[in-house]
């Protein structure tokens, strides 16, 4: 059996980049809403921000989420007016706050 770990081709880290060829980060220059701060809310928004992303943070007024976010430097808004300031939304809210 040949191929990567998955036994479906060969590895695909090794590829070279053309000369002078740059990756262009797609959220460059987007602000990005994150709502909801809970286990996958913080991790993502955490994530964004290390890799240099514009984060504010979606959270109902006086809940955990929204401490735990400002605790960790983030603006934070209600819901509707951080989508509306974004470019990008991460919707990582529980099923049960979700609307249906």
């Amino acid at each position: 059996m040949s191929g990567g770990p998955s036994g479906h081709g060969p590895e695909a880290a090794a590829v070279p980049s053309p000369e002078g060829a740059r990756m262009i980060d797609p959220l460059a220059g987007v602000p990005v809403a994150v709502l909801g701060f809970g286990n996958q809310g913080a991790a993502q928004a955490l994530n964004l921000r290390d890799s240099g992303v514009a984060v504010g943070v979606g959270a109902r007024a006086g809940g955990g989420g929204e401490a735990r976010a400002r605790g960790h430097g983030f603006e934070t808004l209600p819901l509707a007016e951080a989508a509306r300031r974004a470019g990008v939304c991460a919707v990582l809210l529980p099923d049960e706050a979700a609307p249906a």
